[in-house]
């Protein structure tokens, strides 16, 4: 109930009900969202409550405060023995919200997250017309229920797949292919050697580690480069490539002039493939795990755990 409790002061805190000025609206609830969206006609509305430096005003400004209070008074029991008091409340609260104000359409760039799937139900059932906006790596299982939208704009027809076979139900939805823009600004790196970043993830500190000893077997004198994540354990964890290595980490910059990009699951391959400035190859390290559309994309390059190792040789061999 806490989380409910801060929910409604934070309700309180807005004042008077607010009203919005349009009937279409870009949900967002990441800063990254608010770019995707740039492009779209809406009023800025933020799905989650918490203060954040986005622009626009949290949904819950735009439901009067009786309407909270009834949704409080109206959990069921069943929702409360089980723990999912928040959930509904968030749910019946985010209803109420489209309702109130009569909206015709709504634009996200969301995660594909129980927030997406709320929004895809509730926009259907309400008859509102979704569009989703892809913002970053697709999802890398396929959800538990698919969504339904409206429209859906992807970077690749890779992507547009990976929609139709893991996300998405497809039969009523129109696709367009939007491409990236990236949003980095590239720098030059000016190496005196053949260069290769490789770029890091949660979860793939291992394997990062891993193609660096390799790569060093084949060439010793090589410009390696990591690019190190926001959550990984190299900046987050204090984890330390051995110096042997000889390797740069950077956590910001990114260059264009490199001879070759590794990924393993991240759409940073977008934004090399964006960069004009970028002549090199972008190769994927193959995680069965996943569904990645990077996979199915014809400008990659795959590489497989089996056989990494002479595949890496052969590509800088020939490359």
């Amino acid at each position: 109930m806490l989380k409910i409790l801060r929910l409604v002061f934070y309700r309180i805190s807005f004042g008077p009900k607010k009203q919005i000025s349009q009937s279409s609206l870009l949900l967002v609830w990441y800063p990254l969202h608010e770019k995707v969206l740039s492009q779209h006609s809406g009023e800025e509305v933020v799905l989650l409550a918490q203060k954040n430096s986005l622009k626009g005003l949290s949904f819950i400004s735009f439901v009067s405060l009786l309407k909270i209070l009834k949704n409080i008074a109206c959990i069921p029991h069943n929702m409360i023995r089980s723990g999912l008091s928040y959930d509904w409340f968030f749910y019946k609260t985010f209803y109420s919200f489209l309702e109130e104000n009569k909206v015709e359409s709504l634009t996200i760039a969301g995660h594909y997250d129980k927030y997406a799937t709320w929004i895809s139900y509730l926009a259907r059932d309400m008859d509102i017309y979704l569009t989703i906006s892809q913002h970053g790596a697709n999802s890398k299982y396929s959800l538990p229920h698919k969504i339904p939208a409206n429209r859906v704009e992807t970077f690749s027809l890779a992507e547009e797949g990976l929609f139709k076979s893991t996300i998405l139900f497809p039969e009523n939805t129109e696709f367009y292919i939007k491409g990236f823009k990236s949003s980095l600004v590239f720098l030059e790196g000016k190496f005196d050697r053949r260069a290769v970043a490789i770029v890091s993830q949660p979860g793939y500190e291992d394997k990062v580690s891993m193609i660096i000893d390799t790569l060093r077997s084949f060439d010793p004198e090589m410009e390696i480069i990591v690019y190190s994540h926001p959550a990984d354990k190299f900046r987050r964890g204090n984890l330390c490539i051995d110096k042997k290595y000889r390797c740069k980490m950077v956590h910001n910059e990114r260059y264009w002039d490199i001879d070759f990009l590794i990924v393993f699951t991240s759409t940073l391959a977008y934004d090399y493939w964006s960069c004009k400035s970028f002549q090199g190859f972008v190769i994927c390290y193959y995680d069965k795990n996943c569904l990645v559309a990077l996979y199915d994309d014809e400008r990659s390059i795959i590489i497989y755990p089996d056989t990494y190792k002479t595949q890496l040789k052969e590509i800088l061999q020939k490359k």
